[in-house]
Formats: C-alpha cells, sequence, structure tokens
C-alpha cells in the first residue's frame, strides 16, 4: 500500500516542479512571437529566479516592438535567413536559383 503513496506522492512532485517551470517562464511563452524573443528567453534563463530578472523580462515580453525603419519596411528587402543582413529580394532569389543550379550539377 505504501509504494502506491508514494507513487503519488513522486507524480505530485513531477506535477509541482513542472507547474514551477511553466510558472518561470511566462515572459519568454509571453513574449515569444516578438522580434527581441531570445533576448527575453536568454534574460529569463538565468535570471527568471529572481524577482527583478523576472520582472526585466516580463517588461520586455510586454513592451511594443518599435517599428522598422521605413528602408526596412519596403516590400524590396527580406531578412536573409543564411547570414541575418537585410538583402533585396532578387538577391535572394538569384542566390537560391544558383544553389538549386549547384545541387542539380552535382
Amino acid at each position: 500500500m505504501t509504494s502506491i503513496a508514494d507513487a503519488g506522492a513522486g507524480l505530485a512532485i513531477i506535477g509541482v516542479g513542472l507547474l514551477g517551470l511553466l510558472i518561470d517562464f511566462i515572459p519568454a511563452i509571453v513574449g515569444r512571437k516578438k522580434r527581441n524573443a531570445t533576448a527575453i528567453f536568454a534574460l529569463n534563463l538565468p535570471l527568471g529566479c529572481t524577482v527583478l530578472g523576472r520582472v526585466a523580462a516580463l517588461v520586455s515580453a510586454l513592451t511594443r516592438d518599435p517599428p522598422l525603419p521605413p528602408a526596412l519596411q519596403s516590400a524590396a528587402t527580406v531578412l536573409c535567413g543564411r547570414c541575418g543582413v537585410f538583402c533585396s529580394r532578387i538577391a535572394v532569389l538569384q542566390f537560391l536559383r544558383r544553389k538549386v543550379y549547384l545541387q542539380t550539377e552535382g
């Protein structure tokens, strides 16, 4: 009979631990769609257990993203997923065509 009680206690401990992790990462969950989501997570991971770190991450997650500069708002530029630089769409298409061409040749 004690083994059933021990198993129930173990499940309760696991449940409380998972709930604690969920509460600890609320700022990262709230800010997951923001441009600086990685920075929010990076702040929350080591400092989320402190009140100051959690408040700073939550404030960062709840603030509105600043608007993009006009040069980056145009449809002519796109963020390159490979190098992280804003490039023209034409340059990205040329790169993709070259990559496909090299794959078919090799």
